[in-house]
């Protein structure tokens, strides 16, 4: 099962930044206005999904880190 936080979002995209730039992404956490509506998380079982499609392919979290960097690098390389 493919999972990911946006927190772990968040981390890359800094990661790379610090890279690309030598300096910290600055964030600005604001409060969150429907904390009795909102969702914190998203999970689907995907197990009847296995049993139709045993062959599906799957991805993995590094190689879903390893193509958003490739996109940062991509977009940022543009905007310079």
């Amino acid at each position: 099962m493919f999972f990911s936080r946006v927190a772990d979002v968040m981390q890359w995209c800094a990661r790379l930044h610090r890279e690309a730039t030598g300096r910290p992404l600055l964030v600005e956490l604001v409060p969150n206005p429907v904390t009795g509506i909102y969702q914190y998380f998203t999970c689907a079982d995907v197990t009847a999904l296995d049993k139709v499609l045993p062959e599906r392919p799957t991805v993995s979290i590094a190689s879903v880190e390893a193509r958003a960097a490739e996109l940062f690098k991509t977009f940022r390389s543009r905007a310079t």
